[in-house]
């Protein structure tokens, strides 16, 4: 465990000058310094410091939260700062630092480009380190960047706002466009700022935005994908945060950090920047899906794939706007109006079971090149002590190896009272590799489940029980494993 750091409202103070290694799976400095608060190292002032410092002044970060790899977006850290200087436990000191650096985040733009349609106000610059590179092919005196960052905004709400009927971002009084401001973000794809607030008659607050995006994602810079590619994800992705914004200023941030993650793929479909994002959900499982954030991705693809499309995704928006705060309430909601007999952990249940095979059960699965992280894998039976604990949402994959011979696989799960349990069994068959999932009932009066699998070792050459903790909010679900061959 690396050592925490004395507080302090100026340059941090390490009490080891010496880091030690970051988490493989950790690649952000938003991802390191939410893992410190939740484990206890850093308080609430010195996570919303460092998150200060990731936004708007990197060198001041301590190099344990320094990472290569960009930021995404900086928007749902933004909008924690700004919760933050509204709490009445709020450091004074740190307030005024918070508003200062906020004050003075976008620089000084000099140039104007409105887009086509005139909602969005291009600002730019053409001097200094925040300049926009100076190609312009058609020589019409705007930089063909420029011109290039407009056509995608317009696409992205032509696509989000004008195909689909997602809410078109608010726009303040007098105001007739919103503006996107161009200059070095230093590491980040792009930052939505909340501007005025708006509070319904139900109590939700809405809020205007305005967006900034990179001068050039240079791959200096870290950014892997081309250029105009970078951009244009952002783009849609940044204008989705807008759009979230004329629902729901304070739906929850790993919602609208997966949900506009989505909305860039469907904006830009062949980008496919957010796979970067998913080995973090696949190689954790039994993180709670309401901890995750871009990697949360998956889980919104899957919906959209099976569920009903984008206008599932738009209803779940539409029920943010009308009562929920807690985005995993709105998502129960939306899924039992639609669809009844379901709900969110019936959802989750056949979710979990497609993420052991994303190829077969995915669009672009085949693309995804990770698999999802096992607990155990047995080879060898009788077997028992396979024991697990999962948290609210989510889950652990059990894989069972045969031999060559045919055998009957018996397995019986047993687990504690009180957890609404999910289990699947998925099988992949030896002659094409593809797999077949299916439920296996929980028996409430004694809690256990069972199965038997005929043809293990010729038939099926693996078996994968995926164990699931349903419940919204529930921790601490127990469960132990017993399998046998015969």
């Amino acid at each position: 465990m690396r050592r925490g750091y004395y507080y302090n409202f100026g340059k941090p103070e390490p009490v080891s000058s010496k880091p030690e290694p970051k988490d493989s799976q950790i690649s952000s400095p938003s991802d390191i310094i939410e893992k410190d608060f939740r484990g206890g190292i850093i308080d609430q002032h010195k996570k919303i410091e460092m998150y200060l410092f990731t936004l708007f002044d990197k060198a001041m970060l301590p190099r344990e939260y320094t990472s290569p790899a960009p930021i995404k977006s900086g928007t749902t850290m933004l909008e924690e700062v700004h919760r933050y200087i509204k709490r009445k436990d709020a450091n004074g000191e740190l307030v005024n630092k918070v508003r200062a650096y906020i004050s003075a985040a976008v620089p000084s733009l000099e140039k104007e480009y409105l887009s086509q349609s005139k909602f969005f106000k291009i600002r730019y610059t053409t001097t200094g380190t925040n300049s926009v590179p100076g190609d312009d092919t058609n020589r019409n005196g705007i930089p063909d960047y420029v011109e290039a960052v407009a056509a995608a905004f317009e696409n992205a709400k032509a696509v989000t706002c004008g195909q689909r009927g997602f809410k078109t971002p608010i726009l303040d009084s007098g105001k007739p466009s919103m503006d996107i401001n161009l200059y070095d973000l230093n590491g980040k794809y792009g930052i939505t700022f909340p501007q005025k607030s708006y509070t319904k008659d139900n109590g939700l607050r809405l809020t205007s935005s305005s967006i900034s995006i990179d001068n050039n994602y240079s791959s200096q810079k870290g950014f892997k994908e081309a250029s105009l590619d970078c951009m244009k994800v952002t783009a849609a992705h940044e204008f989705f945060h807008a759009v979230q914004n004329s629902y729901n200023a304070d739906s929850d941030s790993w919602w609208k950090e997966a949900s506009a993650t989505w909305n860039e793929d469907e904006v830009y479909d062949g980008v496919n920047d957010y796979l970067q994002y998913l080995g973090k959900y696949m190689s954790s499982p039994g993180m709670p899906l309401d901890q995750t954030s871009y990697s949360g991705v998956i889980f919104v693809k899957f919906i959209s794939e099976y569920w009903g499309g984008y206008e599932t995704v738009k209803s779940i928006w539409d029920t943010q706007a009308k009562r929920y705060r807690n985005s995993v309430n709105a998502i129960d909601t939306a899924i039992k109006s639609k669809y009844r007999i379901e709900d969110l952990g019936s959802i989750y249940n056949r979710f979990t079971a497609c993420n052991y095979n994303p190829s077969q059960y995915y669009k672009e699965g085949y693309l995804w090149n990770t698999t999802v992280a096992l607990q155990d894998t047995i080879e060898k039976y009788p077997s028992e002590g396979i024991k697990g604990t999962l948290s609210h949402l989510s889950s652990n994959y059990t894989l069972f190896k045969a031999g060559n011979s045919a055998k009957t696989l018996k397995v019986q799960v047993q687990g504690t009272s009180g957890t609404q349990w999910g289990f699947k069994v998925v099988k992949r068959r030896s002659s094409d590799k593809k797999c077949e999932a299916v439920s296996i009932p929980f028996d409430s009066r004694t809690n256990t489940s069972e199965f038997i699998c005929e043809g293990f070792g010729s038939t099926y050459n693996e078996v994968c029980l995926v164990c699931s903790n349903l419940d919204k909010t529930s921790d601490g679900g127990v469960y132990t494993v017993k399998a046998s061959v015969e």
